[in-house]
């Protein structure tokens, strides 16, 4: 039983998450006292309640390099067991890196900032709102230069004496200084802008999302090693092609008792184009998709083209030659048919042989030219000497789609071929109509009319 007050971390399941250093300083000041002698009378509640004892050093509160109480190591194990106890939060260990405790290496060099960094926007519209600020766990990250949200660089001593914010004012708040107890909040124009994202942003947000929204509770244990070993098995074989050497190279790998850092695998994750969570919740199906990133990333092997012989070559030119002086006696088929039925390609023929193919296609044009005006002829007779138009008039055709489909498919032109056709005849059709009913006529007009009635038009 506790008869503590229980309270809720800010910034719960974002990535906004508040760092256990900051937690557990706003949970002293709800019990109006600070942080070390807030750790002691836990310990000692601890104690009285529990057979198995647990050590809360308060070193670590205001030494041990400065460093917030929200890493891996064993002090913080204790002190997120004995809170979440106290104020009933179960899950406390979402504002701390402990998932990474058995991945990441137990000494933790370069995993956290030395003393305090926070982002001047989020402190001044806190300050504007009236609402309490607090420390993020990504701010606590040594990677992490900026806030991603407001694209500002994070800040880390007071604005008044410099004084480098290594803990917090026992009693006036998080926005105040530690030694000169002035205000921490600074005005927009004194911001530094940060656009640009820092080197392995992006992993440790996912990291602390992660970790916040409790899908990232644990990690397999030796998850980096494991993901290396994998990994090297995959890209192995395809170092060796590329660079044409035996399928081994050195490569670091670590040992059972031997972890990596966090610097060390944010910079793999990066360059093996995968996210941290990941590998660490599944590093052989990580493993896999940054080996089939590598293999995508890699040009295929060049295969050698089939060479011609000479003889199909020459077999080539005195077909081209044939087929272009038997023109206009036998016509010229399609440039891609002649090519297909020779047994090579329209690039391979242009390539060796490009004046002859050059007027092979200009005399093939010519003819399908020649061919369409004389198809356009006949379409045309077909409407006027044919009196195709005349059974359209007639009903013969229910539409002039009818007569269109008719021309295309007997006389092999195009439908708006077919079509503009249509519209002559039916343009000579209504000006025929009108002179017939006009009295005064010119003799080219007499001479129009005359053949309009022998072609039938009236």
């Amino acid at each position: 039983m506790s008869n503590y007050f229980s309270l809720q971390p800010m910034g719960w399941e974002t990535e906004e998450i508040e760092q256990f250093h900051s937690y557990f300083y706003r949970f002293a000041l709800l019990h109006a006292t600070t942080m070390i002698p807030m750790a002691k009378h836990l310990a000692e509640w601890w104690q009285r309640n529990n057979e198995v004892p647990v050590e809360l050093n308060d070193v670590f509160l205001y030494k041990a390099n400065r460093q917030p109480l929200c890493g891996y190591g064993e002090a913080v194990a204790n002190y997120v067991r004995v809170v979440s106890a106290a104020t009933h939060q179960p899950d406390l260990y979402r504002t701390t890196l402990l998932p990474l405790r058995d991945a990441a290496d137990a000494v933790a060099h370069g995993v956290l900032k030395r003393g305090r960094a926070w982002c001047p926007a989020c402190m001044y519209w806190s300050d504007r709102r009236g609402e309490p600020h607090y420390d993020r766990l990504l701010w606590a990250i040594a990677p992490m230069e900026r806030c991603p949200i407001h694209q500002v660089a994070l800040e880390h001593a007071c604005c008044h004496c410099g004084h480098h914010q290594l803990a917090y004012h026992p009693r006036a708040g998080m926005a105040r200084c530690a030694k000169c107890s002035e205000s921490l909040v600074q005005q927009p124009e004194t911001w530094t802008r940060a656009p640009h994202p820092c080197f392995a942003e992006d992993n440790c947000r996912a990291l602390v999302q992660n970790i916040a929204d409790g899908s990232l509770s644990s990690t397999v244990p030796r998850a980096f090693s494991i993901f290396c070993d994998e990994l090297r098995a995959l890209a192995n074989p395809l170092v060796a092609y590329v660079k044409n050497t035996r399928p081994e190279f050195a490569s670091r790998t670590w040992r059972e008792g031997q972890r990596p850092t966090l610097s060390t695998m944010l910079k793999r994750c990066h360059v093996a184009g995968v996210r941290l969570p990941d590998v660490l919740a599944d590093p052989r199906g990580a493993a896999k998709a940054a080996g089939q990133l590598l293999i995508d990333h890699q040009a295929l092997p060049s295969s050698p083209k089939p060479r011609r012989s000479p003889e199909m070559l020459k077999q080539v030119r005195l077909r081209l030659i044939e087929a272009i002086s038997e023109y206009p006696q036998r016509p010229l088929v399609a440039f891609t048919e002649f090519a297909r039925a020779l047994g090579v390609s329209k690039g391979f023929l242009s390539y060796r042989e490009p004046i002859l193919c050059k007027i092979y296609k200009q005399e093939y044009k010519a003819q399908v030219r020649q061919a369409n005006k004389q198809h356009k002829r006949q379409a045309k007779a077909e409407l006027t000497e044919g009196r195709a138009f005349l059974r359209y008039l007639a009903g013969e055709f229910r539409s002039q789609d009818e007569l269109v489909d008719h021309l295309h498919s007997n006389f092999e032109i195009k439908k708006r071929v077919a079509r503009l056709l249509i519209n002559e005849v039916l343009k000579t059709h209504a000006r025929i109509k009108n002179l017939s009913e006009m009295t005064m006529l010119s003799k080219s007009q007499r001479c129009m009319l005359k053949r309009g009635r022998a072609a039938g038009y009236l």
